[in-house]
């Protein structure tokens, strides 16, 4: 998914009106997807449209979940979990039986009802932001407009790129984000970090 589009980074004054929008819509797309490898997520879905997501984790040893202390989903931003089954008779846990950090997206099974013989948990919810986020919208085009300056081309991190008739190589975006720290903290407060 795009987090910007070519008329938004032609509105910044270092970015001609006369910018090639293909090439603008290049850069649109390498920023993106460098923003969602960088925080592990993706921006911009709806909620409403992605049904919930059964993620199942078996482990090799009983009593692993509870000492490994917990997992984390795959997935953010969680909107609901809608269901946690555990064990191969899918004993369904309620909320009391479990606790989940939105912040991190661990899930940890505890508590009284939690059978430690029992290895696999499956895990539905939903997940997803409403929109994209104003910060990272503005981390894409300063990403973009750093990429179409050229801000890192002694690098030797030259990538080619063609769209149509039109060729142009440039720095790639993990070097120019060292060219923009002020993205790299909009960034950071976004990534997962598994630990």
């Amino acid at each position: 998914m795009k987090y910007t589009t070519a008329t938004d980074v032609k509105a910044y004054p270092s970015v001609p009106d006369t910018a090639n929008a293909d090439f603008i819509d290049l850069l649109i797309n390498r920023a993106s997807a460098y923003i969602d490898k960088y925080t592990g997520r993706k921006f911009g879905y709806n909620p409403a449209a992605v049904p919930a997501v059964p993620y199942e984790i078996i482990t090799d040893e009983p009593n692993s979940i509870e000492n490994w202390g917990g997992f984390y989903l795959r997935n953010f931003d969680v909107k609901a979990i809608t269901s946690v089954k555990v064990g191969p008779n899918n004993t369904v846990y309620t909320a009391n039986d479990y606790t989940f950090d939105a912040l991190t997206g661990r899930f940890y099974i505890g508590g009284e009802a939690y059978d430690q013989s029992y290895n696999a948990v499956k895990v539905s919810y939903t997940y997803g932001y409403n929109g994209i986020p104003d910060d990272i919208k503005f981390a894409c085009e300063q990403l973009v407009i750093a990429m179409y300056l050229g801000g890192a081309t002694n690098t030797g991190e030259v990538v080619s790129e063609r769209t149509g008739n039109y060729q142009v190589n440039y720095a790639s975006p993990s070097t120019v984000s060292q060219k923009a720290p002020a993205v790299m903290d909009i960034l950071k407060e976004y990534r997962i970090l598994h630990i």
